[in-house]
């Protein structure tokens, strides 16, 4: 479904000399279809930067990024938005504080030109309202409203509406607490099982990820340190990893 080949991201550093600063280089992977993959490392290691990537938010500067086959690069804005959605660990920064629930999904579904029914509210957002655990009552509420744990259910609930193949969620964890996090877990891969999804889950902390995820890709520094399942975590004997397992074990 995704593959990435080669996947280097550089930019122009220096106010009178410009030189090339090596954001990401060289990563590969593949994501199959309602396959979870971790994307794992401390901050400035280039975590977003994929993810940016595959949004075609930020150019790559060599190497292929292909959806079902397809180079990222041939698909329209819509096309492409259509295929990867986003949740963000700042809901609250996504939201229009001025309108309500309802009015933000049904403005996604218009931009999409997915309404196809007379009344997509009994037919499509109830449903996903209930599948990510709020009620039919929160449709007529503004963001402000809600907890931030629901903000993050209902930022997952409106990257539904479209039926993404892809939902990148980065650092949704980071702002939750423990229970909060365990809920928002659990709904994860319920929702992946039923909508036929796959996902990357970004994020600093490998605690999370075991529940979370198949495979992991672990960056230091824009590099790539390693790519297999989850159990790498666990099994690797590469010093970096074992740094971030130390660095765990040390702040329980």
């Amino acid at each position: 479904m995704l593959e990435l080949k080669n996947v280097s991201v550089n930019v122009s550093d220096g106010l009178f000399i410009k030189k090339k600063k090596i954001i990401i280089d060289d990563i590969s992977f593949t994501l199959g279809d309602k396959e979870a993959l971790g994307i794992i490392g401390k901050s400035g290691s280039g975590k977003t930067t994929i993810a940016n990537a595959v949004l075609g938010m930020t150019k790559h500067s060599s190497g292929d990024i292909l959806i079902d086959g397809k180079l990222l690069s041939n698909f329209s804005n819509m096309e492409r938005a259509k295929k990867v959605q986003v949740v963000t660990q700042n809901p609250q920064n996504s939201f229009d504080c001025d309108i309500t629930v309802l009015k933000s999904f049904l403005e996604v579904l218009k931009i999409h030109k997915m309404i196809k029914s007379e009344n997509p509210i009994n037919t499509l957002l109830y449903p996903i309202l209930k599948d990510v655990g709020l009620g039919n009552i929160d449709l007529d509420k503004r963001p402000n409203c809600f907890s931030g744990g629901e903000l993050q259910r209902l930022s997952i609930a409106r990257a539904l509406l479209i039926n993404p193949k892809i939902i990148i969620l980065d650092e949704v964890e980071s702002m939750l607490d423990t229970i909060t996090k365990i809920q928002l877990f659990n709904t994860l891969n319920n929702l992946r099982e039923k909508y036929s999804f796959s996902y990357i889950y970004i994020t600093h902390d490998i605690r999370v990820l075991p529940s979370l995820v198949d495979k992991i890709l672990i960056l230091s520094s824009g590099r790539q340190v390693d790519y297999g399942p989850i159990n790498l975590l666990r099994s690797s004997n590469n010093p970096y990893i074992k740094e971030l397992r130390d660095n765990i074990m040390m702040e329980v």
